[in-house]
């Protein structure tokens, strides 16, 4: 079995070490250019980014010459992710593939402008993850065929979403809303766990036009440099406890 993933604070990493199988990081396979994956299962592991599946993901799967006899989808989010795995469904008809399993696991949400990161984490045992993440991996291992369906309020919830995401996911907003104060002090984390290689560094970091807003890099920095022009705390950060910074550059880095 593969499970391919797609993370930037922990929470897909997380849940595809628990599900199993040998692990390919979806930012590491595109630096390579191998669009080749063949097991007995294979599935995608990935956060819901505005109830659909994140950019990087999906250009992937526009490539992927995907072989196998079971493929499964996993969507990690924090508040909504309903409609995702019809979202990725839709991804799977131009390459002739069939969508055998979809669930959707609620965790830590890392949505910088809408939510406290110190209250996410306070709130996430009320949440369940080990048990939602044990159910979803013994419904792989047990083969089951069964996809997420959207109902009523993910279909709705998307519409509001279309309508959201254009101003709030284009391909510039790092340039429009990230910024860096005095406490950096270039210390290249930023660069590292940037999975489009939108961060560069020289006498100062600078934002690309290629931004997936993941936050990986606000996230994950070490002194608390990077900031949005507007959050929810500028104090608090996530990482899943579960995984290190050094996962997270070994899963993006697109230096080299």
């Amino acid at each position: 079995m593969k499970t391919l993933y797609f993370t930037a604070t922990g929470n897909s990493l997380y849940v595809a070490r628990c599900i199993g199988g040998e692990l390919l990081s979806i930012p590491q396979l595109i630096k390579k250019g191998n669009y080749d994956i063949e097991d007995d299962a294979v599935g995608i592991v990935c956060p819901a980014y505005f109830g659909r599946v994140p950019k990087m993901v999906k250009r992937f799967m526009e490539k992927a010459n995907i072989k196998t006899d079971y493929l499964f989808y996993v969507a990690t989010y924090g508040m909504s992710a309903g409609y995702a795995p019809t979202a990725f469904t839709e991804l799977l008809a131009p390459r002739g593939l069939k969508l055998n399993y979809a669930a959707i696991i609620k965790m830590v949400d890392n949505s910088l402008p809408t939510f406290d990161m110190d209250k996410q984490k306070a709130s996430a045992y009320k949440k369940d993850i080990d048990g939602q993440i044990a159910r979803a991996k013994a419904d792989i291992e047990a083969r089951k065929n069964e996809v997420h369906k959207a109902g009523f309020v993910d279909k709705l919830g998307i519409k509001l979403n279309d309508a959201l995401a254009p101003m709030q996911m284009v391909d510039t907003i790092a340039q429009q809303i990230f910024r860096v104060t005095d406490a950096c002090v270039l210390c290249g984390t930023c660069v590292k766990v940037c999975p489009m290689g939108n961060v560069t560094m020289a006498e100062k970091v600078t934002f690309g036009t290629h931004c997936e807003r993941c936050y990986a890099c606000i996230q994950n920095c070490p002194k608390k440099a990077l900031r949005l022009n507007k959050e929810a705390n500028p104090n608090a950060r996530f990482r899943n406890e579960h995984v290190s910074l050094a996962d997270i550059i070994q899963s993006n880095n697109q230096v080299g």
